[in-house]
């Protein structure tokens, strides 16, 4: 909980949302995560739209380490006509054989319908 108190944009947002009476943590996290998914929603019905309509998709993933040697690895989804989608990072810990890989884009993607 303290690191999502540290982020920056969580500050700058906060100003804004403490002057709503709110000055609880939990209830800013609350709120963010909310956002998320209302977000993730739309993008999810937006994908599943274009899938009922007979469209395919192609993934990409990019490798990404951080400052503090955590790695991850981001899911994009590309549709036709150069739309596409960032689902998010997923958490990579250890060694990650093919095996590990497919088991994680599997369950990003299930999270938004997809297979």
């Amino acid at each position: 909980m303290q690191q999502f108190i540290i982020s920056r944009v969580v500050r700058i947002c906060g100003k804004h949302w403490w002057q709503w009476g709110s000055r609880s943590c939990q209830i800013h996290r609350h709120l963010v995560m909310q956002h998320g998914h209302r977000i993730q929603s739309v993008v999810s019905l937006a994908m599943q739209r274009l899938k009922d309509m007979g469209q395919q998709f192609s993934v990409t993933l990019d490798e990404w380490t951080s400052t503090r040697n955590r790695r991850y690895i981001n899911v994009n989804v590309h549709a036709n006509g150069g739309k596409f989608w960032s689902l998010g990072m997923v958490r990579v810990q250890g060694s990650m054989p093919v095996e590990k890989c497919v088991e994680l884009l599997e369950t990003k993607l299930e999270e938004f319908g997809l297979s």
